[in-house]
């Protein structure tokens, strides 16, 4: 059985093996307060979390283990910090990219310009960095999300 959960101290450490071996560089705040995990009957396949700031999120990593791809895992993930994210009031929820990812249009996220949402991020100082430092941003209006039944089927 395959249970997608939001995770707890005790996944600290298996979010950072799985983080490393995805090649994504975990943080050292690694902490567990908006991170769903996916557990199998055995282990933990993938995990996901989100920085939120006010009624804004940062999708700040999406990882499920090589062996573990293409079942839909990912998607599941995906949804379930979306709807994560309802619960909290959050009305978008942005991708900081190096380099385009079309998976994420399936759910909704659209391509923004960096121009478009420096003065918000400027005025809630996140991460101290300008978003026009980044190739590519996109946005997922949440409300959108759950109004469009192409995306949370």
């Amino acid at each position: 059985m395959i249970v997608i959960r939001k995770a707890v101290p005790n996944d600290e450490y298996i979010i950072k093996e799985i983080l490393q071996k995805t090649g994504f560089l975990p943080s050292s705040n690694n902490n567990t307060e908006n991170t769903m995990v996916i557990e199998t009957e055995d282990s933990i396949a993938g995990c996901g979390a989100l920085d939120i700031f006010g009624d804004i999120a940062i999708l700040k990593y999406l990882s499920v283990l090589p062996e573990y791809r293409s079942q839909g895992l990912g998607d599941g993930l995906t949804r379930a910090l979306v709807n994560y994210a309802d619960r909290r009031s959050i009305k978008k929820i942005y991708l900081f990219l190096k380099k385009p990812v079309n998976y994420f249009k399936r759910f909704g996220f659209k391509k923004v310009c960096p121009q478009d949402i420096q003065q918000k991020f400027a005025a809630l100082n996140i991460y101290n960095t300008d978003p026009i430092k980044f190739a590519h941003i996109m946005e997922l209006d949440i409300e959108d999300f759950f109004n469009n039944p192409q995306c949370h089927c």
